[in-house]
Order: C-alpha cells, then sequence, then structure tokens
C-alpha cells in the first residue's frame, strides 16, 4: 500500500502494527489528531516503516500538523483568529530563524518556534486538517504567501475549488466515506470528491480518517476507503497502484527511495490472493526492506488457540 496516514502507536511489539502489516501497511504517519486543550498546532507527525523488529520510527519529521475548524473547542474558535493565530507562530518561527537567536541553545526556545523551522526550510510539509471551503482557501493564500509545502487532511468541501488546489500544487488527503455532514464545515460532503479532485489534476491519497479505523483497523480501512473511492469514479490506478506521488512531498528523504520497483529502492512489497481493494482479499506476503515479515497478528493466533468444534453443532432444547 501507498504511504499512509495512521493513528497508532510507533512500537513494533503494539497488535495494532502488527495488524497493519498483515493487512499490506508497510509504511504509516503516525500523528496527532488533537491534544489538551485542543491547541492549535498539536505536533509533529513520524514516519513509520512496519518492521517486524526494531524500530519502527524511520523519520521523527513527517509533517507540522495544524487542526482548523469549528471542531476545535477552545477559546480561539473563530476561523478568524486561527488563521492569524497560525501566520503569528509562522512570523514568529521565520523571525527566530533569522536572528542571532538561532545560535542559542535549543532547548532555550519555544518549542512551537523549533518545530515550524522545518516547516518554513521546506523540508516537511505543513498538514492542515480542515474540510471548509473558506478554510481551503485561507490554506492556499498561506502556502502562497509563506512558499510552504501544504498538504490539506479531510478536505470535504475541496472539490468546490479543486482548480486553485491543483494550481497551488496543494494534495489532499480525502476520506471516501465521507458522504454526509458531521457538522456545518461538511455542508458539501460527497462521495466523489477524490475523483473530482484528481480529474482537476490535484494529488490525491485517501484515507478513512474517523477515529478508531485509522488504528485498529488501518489497513482494512485504506482498502476499503481506495475501493470506494474508485467506486465513485476515482482512477483505480490512482487508488490502488504503487504510486510514486504519494511520496512525492520531501519526507526525510522518503521520496527518492519509494513508490516505484526499480534497483536500489527500498524493498516494499505486498503479494495479494485477490484485488486489494476488495474487502475479502489478504495479503499473502508482505516485504519490508527487501526482507519477508511475519504476518501473524494476535488475533490469528488467539484463533488458532480457541478453534470452533470440529464435530457439527447441536440443537439446544427449549421449554421445560
Amino acid at each position: 500500500m501507498r504511504t499512509s496516514t495512521c493513528n497508532m502507536r510507533s512500537t513494533p511489539n503494539s497488535a495494532l502494527v502488527q495488524l497493519a502489516r498483515a493487512d499490506g501497511v508497510t509504511r504509516a504517519v503516525s500523528y496527532p489528531v488533537r491534544s489538551v486543550g485542543y491547541r492549535l498546532l498539536p505536533g509533529t507527525g513520524a514516519l513509520l516503516r512496519l518492521r517486524d523488529s526494531g524500530d519502527v520510527v524511520e523519520s521523527g519529521g513527517a509533517g507540522v500538523f495544524v487542526s482548523i475548524g469549528n471542531h476545535r473547542g477552545d477559546g480561539d474558535s473563530s476561523r478568524a483568529a486561527q488563521w492569524e493565530l497560525l501566520r503569528q507562530a509562522l512570523d514568529a518561527a521565520k523571525t527566530a530563524a533569522g536572528s542571532s537567536s538561532t545560535n542559542a541553545s535549543s532547548s532555550k526556545r519555544d518549542p512551537e518556534v523549533l518545530a515550524l523551522e522545518p516547516v518554513l526550510n521546506g523540508t516537511v510539509p505543513l498538514a492542515i486538517s480542515t474540510n471548509r471551503e473558506s478554510d481551503i482557501r485561507q490554506a492556499i493564500k498561506l502556502a502562497t504567501d509563506y512558499s510552504l509545502h501544504v498538504v490539506i487532511i479531510g478536505g470535504t468541501d475541496a472539490w468546490m475549488i479543486k482548480h486553485a488546489l491543483a494550481a497551488a500544487k496543494i494534495p489532499v488527503i480525502v476520506d471516501p466515506q465521507d458522504n454526509l455532514p458531521a457538522n456545518f464545515d461538511q455542508l458539501g460532503a460527497r462521495l466523489d470528491n477524490a475523483a473530482l479532485l484528481a480529474e482537476a489534476g490535484v494529488t490525491v491519497a485517501t484515507a478513512v480518517l474517523s477515529g478508531i479505523h485509522q488504528s485498529y483497523n488501518a489497513g482494512e480501512s485504506l482498502r476499503e476507503g481506495a475501493g470506494l473511492a474508485v467506486a465513485n469514479g476515482l482512477p483505480y490506478i490512482d487508488a490502488a497502484a504503487v504510486d510514486h506521488r504519494g511520496c512525492r512531498r520531501r519526507s526525510g528523504g522518503v521520496a527518492e527511495r519509494c513508490g516505484t520497483i526499480a534497483p536500489g529502492k527500498d524493498g516494499d512489497l505486498v503479494l495479494w490472493d485477490g484485488d486489494p481493494l476488495e474487502p475479502s482479499s489478504a495479503a499473502v506476503t508482505v516485504l519490508v526492506a527487501g526482507k519477508e515479515v511475519s504476518l501473524v497478528t494476535r488475533q490469528k493466533e488467539l484463533r488458532d488457540r480457541y478453534p470452533f468444534p470440529k464435530a457439527g453443532l447441536t440443537a439446544v432444547p427449549r421449554g421445560p
């Protein structure tokens, strides 16, 4: 599967990592969804390589994540305040980077300033979780004003301004299951969002972004979401093929190593027993860095430990 967005624990011993790997996920991004107090900048993400031994964290610089919209519950709930606070944070980081304070110990500097410096110099993207058309327009303007690599997560209304996103070369990670508005930010929800964006030339990735599916059903939900996007018009090759576009935005140099099968590239490969976008299909062989990894999961061990009796079922008599 292509580089995906998952919210899972970054330890190889986690049952969530085992399950995602057995479902054909070889790389993922673990990122903060929210923080105590719903801060504007919840934190940074980490690029994971789902090996079956050793450290799975490949890079700690997978992007800085921002959450903007009416889903936030702090005192900065107005959109004007949220965008202004983000711009102030970027200005502070730019000022600090260009002043003599950059020579000071990093332990004495504002953590938000430190986190945003790689965004300003183009090393990592600024991933903005937002859905409303007006907010996406603000994201485009922000990317232009500060020369940033911006990625939109969610983007329920993104189809409304697909040509502007394509012109700004801003990729969008959409949830193909969004077909009904969960709040006033998602009034434009429609199942063919991914297809409309791709048709306009926007780089699109799919991920089921709701709650538990990001961790416990990461692999299955990714395949199901991609299948729904194809069923609603997204070209199959854009949803299922090993696609270098998913790695194009720089993150720890991964763009030069993944996304294609060629000498010198990372040897991450998954073999399926059927169409990967069919929920009934399963990964039969998973290679990470050219080595076959175990597909054993806690669920499979429990299945084998407590099998159903081989004998036929016996009817239980009712009544006295």
